[in-house]
């Protein structure tokens, strides 16, 4: 997700973080979701794999300090209490998943990733 560009009065165009909300709704809209479903405690695949996602991509948004944006405890709060193992666990699932992406497919071998 790319830092969002705002008009401020004082200081013109600036740069701003992304808010949770809005790297939901990127996420949903890529996978062709709701951001309800995105919350809601569903275990099926269409939908915890967007979550996972979601969660990755709130991991990867840090300071220039280099700390994270959002904790694992916010972003488990923000999908509905969610604990932060939980977090952790979508995060590495996502991580790995990801070395399998081509064109936002699923290559389950890494012959198919190559092949593509």
């Amino acid at each position: 997700m790319k830092p969002i560009v705002v008009q401020s009065l004082w200081r013109g165009k600036v740069h701003r973080m992304p808010f949770m909300r809005e790297i939901a709704e990127e996420v949903c809209e890529k996978w062709g979701i709701d951001v309800s479903d995105l919350l809601s405690m569903s275990r099926v695949r269409r939908i915890a794999w967007p979550r996972q996602e979601f969660m990755w991509e709130c991991r990867q948004i840090k300071y220039a300090d280099g700390g994270y944006r959002f904790s694992l405890f916010v972003i488990g709060q923000f999908l509905g209490g969610m604990d932060h193992t939980t977090v952790i666990h979508g995060v590495r699932a996502h991580e790995q998943r990801r070395h399998y992406l081509v064109d936002d497919r699923i290559c389950h071998t890494a012959d198919q990733a190559e092949a593509a």
